[in-house]
């Protein structure tokens, strides 16, 4: 009670400063500034907060016997119950923020991307080549695949831009899969179903496996990580990320590097729980091989990664063999391998039927600013260094008006990029056993990871450096293909946090261990949100900031 009369007090002051201001010195303009009636709310809203707090008194200490009983239950919950609840939490705040962050994109009739749907609608019509027929004016160009050529000669809007022209024919090079999971809705069902709206389900089905494999991996390691730190890293992992990034103008390119994501993280998912059962559950088995294999069907670039982690499920199985019958070891590893081989086969037939190639995806017919049939050579090594600073160091500006902080354009891709050392700076905790073995000269001390653990840090850490080195090569740079390797970027990052967490003894060094990542976390949270926030909500929330000062100051 002490603190509500404290407060009513404090009320009382403020008030008492506005009403005297001009005689204690405090205000030399004659009559009620803006500055004045400010002081004077503020101490109004505390002494109206106090007369309400002894008015509810009985109410509130009601109340507060409640909560502390709601604590006391809560607490005796087991500690996998209390994670489960943070985590369903965590996860519906996340997905909230995102539908947030994409809603200025669904109000916008000027954003209709929709191939995906246009695919699924020449599926229907038992057609590979969309139903979309190319002007005569681009076919009438002596070279259609030119960039310069199609401007000069007035047609740059009579196109479908980045899709695939082939004998006179529309193609699309993106993946078949989505555009197959749409054929079960009609055609007018399919005509309503833009990009962006796959997009946002790919995007919230990716957090959701993310979600599902962190949680895993606090499970093995629920000793000491507390759990109100899996669901800050959640929140960190939701936010930090280019997805709320991708939310703003999501379109098939960004639709495209979501699903293959999704498949590829939920196939992880799948086989690492699997193998985590003594007996090798064969149905998780599957799903993991199904997940991978429309995620080839997707996006084409994530296979080094995929074939690599298929070989290394296939030898974690035959590592058991002889605790295994030959029948089950075989069963097990045609789990995973006959999906991808389905999947690469439908994919060459796929590409055969259109482009009369087994290899050929429609990216040298594509109608782009690059002409592909005389770039060949996308993927090189002398990309690398240029997107290490792209991707890593690309710099943002610092301004005096909300939201304070911008991206810089890229001027090679005309895309606004912010360097993952600012943005995700918690990451490089990934570096931590380094940094051990040359204080404590040990390589391993109590490691408590057991066989699925070290496969999956192995499977982690692999497909981490394969995918970056496969997105670094690639000459175009851009936010969208971040997404490629920051996912497992933040797996392997949280792996190795719990692991290093529960190797430290000192108590103190475990507070400054979390804190530390707490403010990072904090401060990728705060700057990506404002990086990425949509130029509706920066000028809705302008407009709000100055009807509360108006309000505020009887302005």
């Amino acid at each position: 009670m002490k603190r509500v009369y404290t407060l009513g007090i404090l009320g009382l002051f403020f008030i008492g400063m506005a009403i005297f201001a001009e005689k204690l010195g405090l205000d030399n303009d004659i009559g009620w500034g803006r500055k004045r009636i400010f002081i004077a709310q503020i101490g109004a809203v505390m002494l109206l907060a106090a007369l309400l707090l002894m008015a509810f008194r009985k109410q509130l200490d009601k109340l507060t016997s409640n909560l502390s009983k709601l604590k006391e239950k809560f607490s005796q919950l087991k500690p996998a119950t209390r994670a489960n609840i943070f985590t369903f939490i965590t996860a519906v705040l996340v997905i909230d923020i995102f539908y947030w962050y994409v809603l200025p994109c669904f109000n916008n009739p000027k954003l209709t991307f929709d191939y995906y749907a246009k695919q699924a609608i020449a599926f229907r019509n038992g057609q590979l080549h969309l139903l979309d027929k190319p002007a005569p004016e681009l076919l009438a160009l002596s070279d259609p695949y030119n960039d310069n050529l199609r401007r000069i000669s007035n047609v740059h809007d009579l196109y479908l831009i980045d899709a695939s022209l082939y004998k006179e024919k529309y193609y699309l090079y993106w993946g078949p899969a989505p555009s197959l999971f749409l054929t079960v809705f009609n055609t007018d069902q399919i005509a309503k179903i833009k990009d962006k709206y796959v997009s946002f389900i790919f995007s919230c089905g990716l957090f959701l496996y993310l979600t599902l494999i962190i949680r895993n991996i606090w499970s093995k390691f629920n000793r000491t990580l507390p759990i109100w730190f899996l669901s800050f890293f959640l929140l960190t992992l939701g936010l930090s990320m280019p997805l709320t990034a991708l939310m703003k103008n999501p379109r098939i390119y960004e639709a495209a590097v979501l699903g293959g994501q999704f498949f590829y993280i939920g196939g992880l998912y799948w086989v690492y729980t699997s193998l985590r059962d003594k007996g090798q559950n064969q149905t998780r088995l599957l799903l993991g091989g199904v997940h991978w294999a429309i995620a080839l069907a997707i996006r084409l670039t994530t296979w080094p990664a995929i074939m690599f982690c298929a070989f290394a499920t296939v030898l974690y199985i035959l590592k058991d063999w002889k605790m295994l019958s030959f029948k089950k070891v075989l069963l097990s590893s045609s789990l995973i391998w006959i999906p991808l081989l389905l999947s690469v086969a439908g994919l060459g037939w796929y590409n055969w039927a259109r482009f009369d190639s087994v290899f050929e995806f429609g990216l040298r017919y594509q109608l782009a600013n690059a002409d592909y049939s005389k770039f060949t050579a996308p993927f090189s090594t002398v990309f690398i260094k240029g997107n290490l600073y792209n991707y890593f160091l690309y710099p943002f500006i610092i301004q005096a008006k909300f939201p304070y902080f911008v991206p810089v354009e890229n001027i090679f891709s005309n895309e606004r990029m912010t360097g993952i050392i600012y943005t995700s700076v918690f990451l490089f905790f990934i570096f931590i056993p380094i940094f051990r073995i040359l204080y404590t000269g040990n390589f391993r001390k109590d490691d408590p990871k057991k066989p699925p653990e070290v496969f999956l840090i192995f499977v982690l850490s692999t497909s981490l450096l394969i995918m970056l080195f496969v997105i670094l090569s690639f000459y175009y740079p851009t936010v969208r293909y971040s997404l490629d390797f920051l996912t497992l970027f933040f797996v392997t990052t949280f792996f190795v946090m719990s692991n290093e967490y529960n190797l430290i003894e000192n108590i103190r060094i475990r507070y400054i261990f979390l804190f530390t990542f707490t403010i990072m976390g904090v401060w990728s949270i705060v700057l990506c949100s404002l990086l990425s926030l949509p130029n509706q909500h920066i000028a809705n929330i302008l407009h709000l900031a100055k009807q509360i000062y108006r309000w505020l100051s009887f302005g």
